[in-house]
This record gives structure tokens, sequence and C-alpha cells, in this order.
């Protein structure tokens, strides 16, 4: 694999450690580590519009904050399990996470762990094997 480069503006700010490419067991590792997950996706980017952000549904898996735009092919379903922001406010948004208590980043992620326990991927696939069972009969 093709070696990347880290994006000027990482490099501007020691805050940040770019990892590049990872394989599953380094990132799963990494996640373990994090405080919060982000999911800075464009909202006025076209194909944002028709899919749904499934790294959401891995980032649950490890029960923590999550701040994410609020695109078109996220179910409003997920809203109230993650801090939804638009496009201009990450980085005040990032720097308010960065401000919050262990407690506080506790209490966002019992949220996220509540949430999670019917969003996991055998969850999902177990309600669609349900519902395609129930349409075929």
């Amino acid at each position: 694999m093709k070696p990347i480069s880290t994006p000027r503006s990482i490099e501007s700010d020691s805050r940040i450690k770019f990892l590049g490419y990872l394989d599953d067991h380094a990132l799963e590792v990494e996640a373990w580590k994090a405080d919060v997950f982000v999911n800075p996706r464009p909202t006025n980017f076209g194909p944002n519009l028709l899919n749904f952000p499934s790294k959401i549904l891995f980032y649950l898996s490890f029960g923590k904050p999550i701040i994410s735009t609020k695109s078109a092919g996220l179910s409003p379903d997920y809203h109230g399990a993650l801090t939804i922001i638009k496009d201009a406010e990450l980085s005040t948004t990032l720097e308010r996470f960065s401000n919050y208590s262990a407690v506080e980043l506790n209490q966002l992620s019992k949220i996220s762990k509540d949430f999670s326990q019917k969003r996991t991927w055998t969850y999902q696939v177990d309600r669609l094997m349900k519902w395609l069972t129930k349409i075929t009969k």
C-alpha cells in the first residue's frame, strides 16, 4: 500500500495524532483508546444524501460519545445518541469536548452504550431476517 502524507492542517496542530491507514486489529486497539469519535460528513456532498454512515455502527460498538454532522442518510433514530452538529461547528464542538470532565464523557458514553444495544450489526441483521421471513410467508 502506498504511504499517505499527513495533511497540512494536522501537522500544524500537536493535539492531533495522524495514524494513516490501519489494519483492522490496529484500528480496534486505537478505537478503544479514543475518548470520542467524529463523523464529519459534509452535508452538501451529494452522495451523503443517499447512504447511511456505516462507521457510526462501528463507533457505537465502543460505547463512546460520537460527534456527527446530520446527513440525510442518517436516520433520526440516531440523533439522540449522537452529538449532531452543522459543518461549521466541528472545531467549536471538538474544543467543547476537550474540556469535558471524565464524568461528563462517561454520561455521554452511557447514552451511546444504551442506544447501541439495539443498533449492533448482529441486532440489525436479526431484525432484517425477521422482516424478510415475515414478508416471504
